[in-house]
Formats: structure tokens, C-alpha cells, sequence
């Protein structure tokens, strides 16, 4: 009797965890995996320049950073819109997806002429020179979200040791902006590495890593 007992318990137990499991498991198959996050976008776009770079060091060719001499003639045009730069970088690599460049809301071009037209790129850059750092391996990040509207202007003040912590870095953020408002903030490293942080924890100090910025750097934002 107490074996009987015990096997209905067992079965009930059974069908009750299948129950509970059950709606999780169909879900996870009928959704597929997760897409990819803004930060593996970025990197999967640093990543790619960085890739081109290498092979046109091996011809001895100029890099295609934005302060490349590759783009004086078009120096000018390029720090108007992001989209200009990275318009440049579609025909020079085939790597380049429009889809790096959506999330968060923002939907992905079609074609490069919609990608030029605005509002599918999630991607400001700091152009310039690269700044030394008190840290070996620090560094400002090359990209971020365009919901963080820093200025030329900003990048001077902010990046000063003397404004490490100044709490007026957070009225920097647009909450009307996607694809984070004033809630976080992704942003890539021109090593490829990545950092997300929310909006409320990130200080001057935290985002230019100790360097301090050179008169010719400078942000372009997404038109």
C-alpha cells in the first residue's frame, strides 16, 4: 500500500513539473534564439574595421579610422552625420551588415541610400586623435548610443581631471531619444571591447577612462 502510495506521489510530482516546464520549453523553441544585443553589434562593427585595417597595413595603405588621411577630402562631410562615415566604410568592406547599426527601435536600412536618409543608425563616434592615458590600454570609446547627446564642447569640459565627477554629465542623455532615452547607454572601445552601463551610474570618469580629450577631437551623432 505504502509503494502504491508513494508512486502516485512520485507521478503527480511528475506531471506537475512537466506542467510548470512545459509552456517554458515550447516558448524557448517557437521564439529561437535571443537577437543580438546593441553591444555585440558595435564590437561586430569595430571589429570589422579593424579587420579591414589589417589588410590595408599589409599594402601599406592608410586605416580607416575616421581621422584617416584616407578621408581628408572628405573630412569635413563625414563629421556632419555619422552615417556619412560609415556610408564610406560600406564601400570599403563587404563585411558591414546595415543590421549592426539597428536596435533598440531602430529599424534596419534597406539600402545604403535609406541608411543616408536618417533614422536607422543607433551610432554616434568620436573622431580625432586617440588621447594618451594615465592607465596603460585606456582609452575613450570610439562608439556610442545616440541617446547620449554630447558636444564637441562637452568633450573638452567633461574629459578634464578637474570634471571627473561632475554631475551634470547626466542631462547629457535625451530620454526622447532611442534606443535608450536617459535609462543606459552602450558604447565600444576601438579595441572591440564594449561596456553598458545605465544612465544614473555613468560619470565623465567612468566614459572618457582618465584621458583627457585634444582640441581636435570631436562627436558626430546619427542625422
Amino acid at each position: 500500500m505504502k509503494k502504491l502510495l508513494l508512486s502516485l506521489l512520485i507521478g503527480a510530482l511528475c506531471i506537475l513539473l512537466v506542467a510548470i516546464l512545459l509552456p517554458a520549453i515550447l516558448g524557448g523553441i517557437s521564439k529561437g534564439p535571443n537577437p543580438p544585443s546593441p553591444a555585440s553589434k558595435g564590437r561586430s562593427l569595430v571589429l570589422c574595421i579593424i579587420s579591414k585595417n589589417i589588410d590595408f597595413d599589409a599594402l601599406l595603405q592608410d586605416c580607416i579610422w575616421p581621422e584617416s588621411p584616407r578621408f581628408t577630402e572628405d573630412s569635413e562631410h563625414i563629421k556632419k552625420f555619422s552615417e556619412a562615415y560609415f556610408a564610406k566604410l560600406f564601400e570599403l568592406n563587404s563585411d558591414l551588415k546595415f543590421s549592426m547599426f539597428s536596435g533598440g527601435g531602430i529599424s534596419t536600412a534597406t539600402s545604403i541610400d535609406d541608411f543616408l536618409a536618417g533614422g536607422k543608425n543607433m551610432w554616434s563616434y568620436i573622431g580625432g586623435d586617440t588621447p594618451d592615458s594615465p592607465m596603460p590600454g585606456n582609452h575613450p570609446p570610439f562608439l556610442f548610443t545616440k541617446n547620449l547627446r554630447l558636444t564637441n564642447e562637452d568633450l573638452q569640459y567633461y574629459s578634464k581631471p578637474e570634471n571627473a565627477n561632475d554631475p551634470s554629465f547626466f542631462s547629457k542623455f535625451d530620454a526622447s531619444v532611442k534606443p535608450y532615452g536617459d535609462s543606459r547607454v552602450v558604447f565600444v572601445y576601438r579595441d572591440g571591447s564594449t561596456s553598458f552601463m545605465h544612465a544614473k551610474d555613468l560619470t565623465p570618469s567612468l566614459f572618457f577612462r582618465g584621458c583627457e580629450m585634444p582640441p581636435n577631437a570631436h562627436v558626430v551623432h546619427p542625422r
